[in-house]
């Protein structure tokens, strides 16, 4: 008897009853239990607070499973809290009470929420499946993609595609050789280019150093402009293009021989005599300067000798050499 009490005790023990602990009994209805079995764990927050006493149908022949939990505590659950089965990584099931927030408790024959938790497989392939999905549209667009690029690729697509490449690497190779010119042309003018620098950084501080002066020349600028401004500038600028009109007027009847001004302008005939007379009037009085007996006689002093033109002309040329070699003195 005592042997049979021993073994009765030892295999609930090792299902996880204690016949000797207080039992309260609550109820769960699932439409699957995920393999859950009797003896598995009930748990709160992983601690052990009863187990899985028996797994039914329910009779009202819908299939769905009536699971009894023994509670072994008189921990208080809330009437709200759900009963999940979940799994670990070696597909062991157990089930977890998630507290709810009532405060009203579950009481012994109550039947407490219900919940699944996916396992590993399940959490994997939900994962996974839109990413699988992802995938398989992505196959089928490279696919087409494929389809269409060895359609493009033909021989001369790929020769151009040749021609293309070989012109890219010889500006990237004409770039380079740009990029070490401007290099060299840097590192040679680098004394240069500070010089430059350092004027610029010395024109800036003397800039500095002169802005009141800068200011005040600005402020005689702005009231140089204000006084333009103010001044009466246009009726000037009207009364000068009137005396420019006249002036191209006056210019126009000239140049149309109108007048005095323009026949002497345009005339060329007038012009040709007036240059005539002019010569004839200097060698009038050359003559009368050295032939004065031809125009007036004196019988008291005698009579002076008479000058041809070509006497008259290289006396003439004498008197130049003469005046200009005394000038030169």
């Amino acid at each position: 008897m005592v042997c049979g009490l021993l073994l009765y005790w030892g295999v609930n023990f090792l299902t996880g009853s204690d016949i000797f602990a207080p039992k309260n009994v609550i109820y769960g209805v699932y439409d699957n239990t995920s393999g859950l079995d009797a003896g598995r764990p009930v748990n709160i927050n992983g601690a052990r607070i009863g187990a899985v006493e028996s797994i039914d149908f329910a009779p009202d022949l819908s299939g769905n499973l009536i699971v009894t939990f023994t509670i072994t505590t008189d921990y208080p659950i809330p009437q709200n809290s759900m009963a999940v089965i979940a799994a670990d990584v070696l597909g062991n099931s157990r089930v977890d009470i998630v507290l709810g927030d009532s405060s009203e408790k579950l009481s012994m024959g109550d039947t407490i929420l219900t919940g699944v938790q996916p396992g590993l497989t399940e959490a994997v392939n939900e994962q996974l499946a839109p990413l699988k999905a992802k995938t398989e549209k992505l196959l089928g667009s490279l696919d087409t993609a494929l389809a269409v690029f060895q359609g493009f690729l033909n021989e001369d697509t790929r020769r151009n595609f040749t021609t293309s490449f070989e012109n890219l690497s010889k500006s990237f190779e004409n770039l380079e050789s740009i990029t070490r010119n401007v290099d060299g042309f840097v590192g040679q003018n680098r004394t240069r280019f500070d010089s430059i620098v350092l004027h610029l950084n010395k024109l800036t501080r003397t800039l500095a150093a002169n802005g009141s002066k800068l200011d005040t020349i600005f402020a005689n600028v702005a009231t140089i402009t204000d006084s333009l401004a103010q001044s009466n500038l246009k009726a000037t600028i009207d009364q000068l293009a009137l005396a420019t009109a006249s002036a191209n007027e006056i210019l126009e009847k000239v140049n149309n021989g109108e007048g005095s001004l323009g026949l002497l302008i345009n005339n060329e005939e007038l012009y040709e005599n007036l240059i005539h007379a002019s010569k004839s009037l200097d060698r009038l009085l050359l003559d009368l300067r050295y032939n004065p007996n031809r125009y007036i006689e004196f019988s008291i002093f005698g009579s002076s000798p008479r000058y041809s033109q070509e006497e008259i002309d290289e006396l003439e040329r004498q008197r130049e050499l003469e005046n200009s070699g005394s000038s030169d003195n």
